[in-house]
């Protein structure tokens, strides 16, 4: 009797941790779950001018154009123009008639180099927001998987032009 309790209360632990560690991973660094409006993603730390060369080289290829440009000396944002798209057919379903989204990477100094540089804790966001049968107004709506896999290529893209930019 003694053995089986053992192992019972084992299993409850163990489905505990279980539990708490999937809970963990949905809130972890990338932001945004699938039922929310925003995509976010920590591009880690990272020095301005191989970002902006980054960003330059990214955004041209993605045609995703600047509209506007905020710099500091603690911290930078670049935001982009609003991206318009087609809705995608899960959001036609529930009424969306037209779709668009925006970037924007921020970041805010953490460090200064030996050489004066700074370093910024950077962050890549996508918004999302649509226009709906219920109202012509552009409002935030959930972001589509598909949508969400365009801007992670996109971000995954922006990784390996720094990681690029930095060993040359």
């Amino acid at each position: 009797m003694k053995g089986n309790s053992l192992q019972s209360f084992s299993y409850l632990m163990g489905l505990c941790l279980l539990l708490a560690a999937s809970g963990c991973a949905s809130a972890g660094a990338a932001g945004g779950g699938a039922e929310t409006p925003l995509y976010r993603e920590d591009l880690g730390r990272v020095m301005v001018i191989p970002l902006e060369r980054a960003r330059i080289k990214v955004w041209g290829k993605n045609n995703i154009n600047i509209f506007r440009e905020e710099t500091t000396n603690r911290d930078f944002t670049y935001i982009s123009e609003w991206i318009p798209r087609a809705p995608v057919l899960d959001e036609t379903a529930v009424g969306v008639t037209a779709a668009r989204n925006r970037v924007t990477l921020s970041g805010y100094r953490t460090q200064e180099n030996l050489d004066g540089t700074y370093i910024y804790r950077t962050t890549f966001e996508v918004e999302n927001e649509v226009q709906s049968t219920e109202g012509p107004d552009w409002h935030p709506a959930p972001m589509p998987g598909e949508t969400r896999g365009h801007f992670r290529r996109i971000f995954s893209d922006l990784q390996m032009e720094l990681r690029a930019g930095v060993i040359r």
